[in-house]
């Protein structure tokens, strides 16, 4: 009697320490690629419960990457589609005048020109995962930053202005990148901003890190766009006229400043204007990228 009182005990003590293992068994049973967010209810402080939280830790940053990657090639779809849509109608309704012929022809080659430069900007995002993403090198900063300056006047007839004169010192870093970066930045200044309008460029090196700013006197960005227009593909709401680029810009611009270990930050007011600030540590990590 005692042996079967003892066996009993025994079984359901068991059943209690299994079940958490045949709950965790049963949510990944019913994980699949079309519904992620089943996850594991978790209780206690036991070795399985923190088996638990790892895997719905696990599982919430595999939901999120497929989400990311769902929305990226559905808006990369939607991007590609209206290039597409506008060279097949124009094709399609061409006659045989020859200036007509001419005019289709290039608007065909200028949308494909912007197709070319979506695609572009799709594999350097690509790329950013790639462990040669970045070319490292000794970057003296008086030079980067003149010819930097010289660079953007070349974008469009504004205002130009360098900030801060000369800044001496030296930094580690991918030098195209950050040179990419910072005229994507010009370049988003340029196309929110009038002929003659003031833009600002400048740098500083404050302790261990060195700052880049891009200021302009556009229109400014409502606070709740602020943090989305890093997003792929975002542009802003009512902004003075369409943005030329593919909506990648910005995002280009995160992931090249993250990729160094720095940080992006923005300063805006409605009817202002704009300032960009990149932050790069002045030696390159690696460890920590």
């Amino acid at each position: 009697m005692m042996l079967l009182v003892a066996s009993l005990l025994a079984w359901l003590a068991a059943g209690r320490v299994l079940a958490p293992l045949r709950n965790l068994s049963a949510t990944v049973k019913s994980i699949s690629e079309s519904d992620l967010s089943q996850r594991i209810n978790t209780q206690g402080e036991g070795e399985v419960a923190q088996l638990g939280r790892i895997f719905n830790a696990m599982m919430d940053r595999i939901e999120n990457a497929f989400d990311t990657q769902r929305n990226f090639i559905n808006d990369a779809g939607h991007e590609l589609k209206t290039p597409i849509t506008i060279i097949r109608g124009h094709l399609e309704l061409m006659d045989t005048d020859p200036q007509s012929q001419q005019e289709t022809v290039e608007l065909v080659i200028d949308e494909l020109d912007r197709m070319n430069r979506l695609v572009e900007d799709l594999v350097l995002l690509a790329k950013a995962e790639r462990l040669d993403f970045l070319q490292i090198e000794t970057i003296e900063l008086t030079s980067f930053v003149t010819e930097l300056f010289s660079k953007l006047q070349k974008l469009g007839e504004r205002n130009w202005n360098l900030d801060n004169g000369i800044v001496l010192g030296k930094m580690t870093g991918d030098r195209q990148r950050i040179t990419q970066a910072i005229i994507n930045l010009a370049n988003n200044a340029v196309q929110h901003t009038i002929t003659d309008s003031l833009i600002v460029f400048g740098a500083k090196i404050e302790g261990d890190r060195v700052e880049f700013w891009i200021r302009d006197t556009g229109n400014g960005i409502a606070a709740d766009e602020q943090k989305r227009i890093f997003d792929r593909f975002a542009r802003i709401k009512n902004a003075r006229r369409r943005s030329e680029g593919s909506g990648l810009g910005l995002a280009i611009v995160k992931t090249i400043v993250e990729a160094h270990g720095g940080a992006i930050n923005l300063q805006s007011q409605l009817g202002i204007g704009s300032t960009f600030f990149l932050v790069f540590p002045l030696e390159f990590n690696e460890k920590q990228n």
